[in-house]
């Protein structure tokens, strides 16, 4: 199994998810307990992926989002979905939903609040 591109999310000082680009259809995840020291196996999440890459950012207020191409076989659409436990995943707002190739998104916060999206 290839994954790459990984993208982390802090849910704790300790516990941390890694979300990875890979070319078996889906979003996959890995955890780790212990601050990155060891990850668990990884696991195919219920987000679709066509081997596209991914970005996500953990807010200073709590929960996380995630900028993704939420499809099996298209870089159409991209979406920004949210979750507060990095396992379910609602969309907020679709980016771009036109045919069209939308790849390597990136999100960051600044620290006004304000959220930032990315892409080619």
């Amino acid at each position: 199994m290839q994954l790459i591109q990984p993208t982390l999310l802090r849910h704790s000082d300790t516990r941390l998810q890694m979300l990875c680009r890979s070319q078996q259809r889906a979003v996959y995840e890995l955890w780790s307990d212990d601050a990155g020291r060891t990850w668990s196996e990884p696991r195919p999440t219920s987000l679709p992926n066509p081997n596209s890459g991914i970005d996500a950012v953990t807010l200073r207020r709590g929960g996380h989002l995630l900028v993704y191409n939420h499809s099996l076989e298209d870089r159409t659409p991209l979406v920004v979905a949210h979750s507060n436990d990095g396992r379910q995943w609602q969309t907020l707002h679709t980016l771009e939903c036109v045919e069209g190739e939308y790849s390597y998104p990136s999100i960051i916060q600044t620290d006004d609040q304000l959220l930032h999206v990315g892409f080619t």
